[in-house]
């Protein structure tokens, strides 16, 4: 099976990257030529461009798309929404109508972001209700690609692991900021269902593999609030949670705990929890 994997550059891309490739033809699509060194096999598509994002679709006519390419940054969505919209609807629109001119499945990674946090544990067929720039413009995403692809599979989730830069994930922060013995601030009023990186890529290639579509929540089975991930992080690295501050999101207590159901039901099988995944990551060791 071939897979284009977009944003093969970044943080999950470049984990989808190194978990398929032993196992499939695997084309990474970066903007700058030479930036994912640990792709085998690489093509250029510029987001901002419809027609190299097309372009590279129809030279790899891969058999599954999975898009990882986005803004993730909120606060860079916040200050300028148009070209988070641009980025993560539009672009993504474009890709998957493309992969459906070519007749490649379609997998549109999506975010908890999409829901308000307000209580929690959200089901797959549950209505959106974004409240950040980022939120809106995954949950735009979502509608652009069904629309263009209705048989695309929305992978909804929130993921943590090792990056190639070393800096890109809620573990690394915690696990280098422990190591050097400094404080550091720990959310309690904040919840996620947060998967180990390679778990997400490993389920969303069985959803692959069923032939699947629609919405999957790809997510943990506990929702654990950050500053206790730090002291989870703690204990199984062996280093001080006494150097963990508890502290509370401005604003309203959120929790964007989601249910996986749907991936539950296919797998037959518990997700994994989050202090299992970080103990998957410590013996996985960095990227």
């Amino acid at each position: 099976m071939r897979w284009l994997i977009t944003g093969a550059s970044g943080f999950l891309g470049a984990n989808a990257v190194r978990a398929l490739q032993p196992r499939a033809e695997v084309v990474g699509m970066v903007r700058d030529a030479g930036s994912a060194p640990w792709c085998e096999r690489t093509a250029t598509g510029d987001l901002l461009s419809a027609e190299s994002l097309a372009g590279a679709v129809d030279e790899v006519r891969p058999d599954v798309v999975l898009h990882c390419a986005a803004l993730a940054d909120h606060r860079a969505c916040e200050q300028d929404p148009d070209l988070a919209h641009r980025l993560n609807a539009d672009a993504s629109g474009t890709l998957a109508g493309a992969a459906a001119s070519v007749g490649s499945r379609f997998v549109y990674i999506s975010t908890d972001a999409v829901f308000d946090g307000a209580r929690g544990w959200y089901a797959e067929d549950e209505p959106v209700s974004p409240t950040s720039a980022y939120g809106r413009s995954k949950a735009a995403g979502e509608k652009a690609v069904i629309a263009a692809h209705p048989s695309a599979v929305i992978a909804r989730t929130n993921f943590f692991g090792w990056s190639p830069s070393g800096d890109r994930s809620i573990l690394e922060f915690f696990t280098r900021e422990l190591s050097s013995g400094r404080r550091v601030p720990g959310y309690v009023n904040y919840v996620v269902t947060s998967l180990f990186v390679e778990d997400v890529i490993d389920s969303i290639e069985r959803i692959v593999e069923a032939e699947e579509h629609g919405v999957f929540h790809v997510v943990a089975r506990d929702g654990v609030a950050k500053a206790d991930f730090g002291r989870l992080v703690a204990a199984e690295f062996d280093l001080d949670a006494g150097l963990i501050d508890d502290v509370r999101v401005d604003g309203p207590d959120r929790d964007l705990s989601l249910r996986s159901d749907r991936l539950g039901h296919l797998t037959g099988t518990a997700m994994p929890s989050q202090a299992e995944g970080i103990a998957r990551a410590r013996e996985r060791g960095n990227f």
